[in-house]
Formats: structure tokens, sequence, C-alpha cells
């Protein structure tokens, strides 16, 4: 890693999946582009402003993530004919105080500006009290009576030792059936089947795979969902 690279940035490519293959380019801020589909690129922007980190996986959306402010903002670029923009404002509404989802700055027709929480478990940024917070999670989701539908490594973020849970756009209220129109693709590294989801289960399942280093990375690089 070059040793011009400030601090918080160095910091954050620590603590980067090694696994996805990032490239990291410094720039001035006014070079820095959308990155390419199906890699997740970094940029470390240059100037009084700071620096700016960008994320794009398999062009579904894009993730800008401000580590100076630490703001993500989440560009929208497939599903909205389901509503899972709308949908996941709703739920982050509802979850605001519970402590296991990002806060919600704003939001716009096609954006969410949401609080930095972490980067997606793995082994090396698991907290040792991972099955305490994943039921202080699940307490959480049921007292919301929010059932999550697609809980995997990803959708868990790791920031100061503390799990957050993210992503609510396939979120539904608990026993809601899933429309029959919905991608069948929906929380498949965990799921019971085809529609078929146990928040719980797959919760467990994820964060047991990141302790042994075998998360299911099937969706990540390029794989369509439906």
């Amino acid at each position: 890693m070059a040793a011009d690279y400030p601090p918080l940035f160095g910091r954050y490519l620590a603590t980067i999946d090694p696994d996805v293959g990032v490239v990291v380019e410094v720039v001035r801020r006014e070079e820095a582009s959308t990155p390419v589909a199906h890699r997740k690129v970094a940029f470390c922007v240059s100037g009084a402003i700071g620096y700016r980190v960008v994320a794009d996986e398999h062009a579904l959306s894009s993730i800008s993530i401000d580590l100076e402010r630490r703001l993500v903002t989440k560009h929208v670029a497939a599903y909205s004919e389901f509503g899972i923009l709308e949908r996941e404002v709703d739920w982050l509404r509802r979850l605001a105080a519970s402590g296991i989802a990002p806060p919600l700055r704003s939001a716009t027709a096609d954006r969410l500006f949401l609080d930095y929480v972490g980067e997606p478990v793995r082994r090396g940024n698991l907290p040792s009290d991972w099955p305490v917070q994943a039921e202080a999670i699940l307490a959480a989701l049921t007292s919301h009576g929010c059932a999550h539908n697609d809980i995997k490594c990803d959708n868990l973020t790791v920031a100061d030792g503390k799990i957050h849970l993210i992503d609510y756009g396939w979120a539904t209220p608990i026993g809601q059936a899933i429309p029959a129109h919905w991608p069948h693709g929906i929380g498949r590294q965990h799921r019971l089947g085809v529609h078929r989801f146990d928040d719980r289960a797959a919760i467990f399942a994820a964060l047991g795979s990141a302790e042994r280093g075998e998360v299911d990375r099937s969706v990540v690089m390029g794989h369509n969902p439906t």
C-alpha cells in the first residue's frame, strides 16, 4: 500500500474483503468517475475535501462511501419496479431507533443517503460476541415486525466491533407472504427455499460462515439474482 495514502483511507483498505479484487487509484477529485461494473474500485481522492471511496457491485446499484463524512450514497439502478427503494426507506425509518440499521439521512427518487456503518462481515472483522449481537438484531427485527428476507454476510457490516444489518429492499412485515412475482434468487445463500426465509437461521448461518472463512460469494461478483 502506498505510503502517501491518508491514514483513514489506509484503515479502510485494511478492512475491505481482499477477495473482491480491489483496484486503488490516487486521483484528483475531478477525475473520479463511476467504476467499471463487476469490479469494486476504490478511489483515494486528494485535495482539501479529503477523499472518497466508490464501489459498484454487479451493476444493480452503485455505492459511494465518503469516509471523511461517514456518508454512504446508494444509487438504486435495478429492481425499481419492485419498489425496493421505497420499501427500504420505510423500514429504515421504522428501525431508526433500533440501533441495528444504518441511520437514513435523506432520500430521493433513486438514491439513499445513509450513515456509514462499516464493511461486510468476514473472519477478519467478525466480533467475538457475534452470537449475542445476532440475537439482539433478531430481537429488534421481531419487535418492529420486520422480516428481512435477505440476510447474508454482504448485508451484515461491522464498524468498531458493532454489527449492523443493511439492505431492507426485500423486507416484509413478519408473516406476510412474499409476492409471487418477486425475483426467485432473493436470499439464495441462506434461505429455506424460493421465497421461503428464516432470518434466525440465515443470520447464524451467515455469521458462522464468516467465522469459518467460508463466506458464500455466489451473488456478489456479477450473478443476477433473478
